[in-house]
């Protein structure tokens, strides 16, 4: 099992939603939390926003930026 594929199976379980979901282009806003931590996690390992965006749902790299700041935000208060 690689990096990502472990990342993605540990946010999903925290978060109870499936992996399939996560990884979708689907836009249920239960599945933003946890998508949000798989692009915050990997981006944190070095991982650039294009390739982030490929693995997630073939989201433009903005999306992912997005994503990050609105992980950031959300843990921090």
């Amino acid at each position: 099992m690689n990096n990502f594929t472990k990342i993605v199976k540990d946010v999903c379980k925290k978060h109870k939603v499936l992996e399939y979901e996560v990884l979708s282009h689907h836009r249920y806003q239960y599945l933003m939390p946890a998508r949000d931590e798989v692009a915050y996690t990997l981006r944190q390992m070095g991982w650039s926003f294009p390739r982030i965006g490929r693995l997630i749902g073939n989201r433009h790299h903005t999306t992912i930026i997005e994503s990050v700041r609105r992980h950031e935000r959300r843990t921090s208060k």
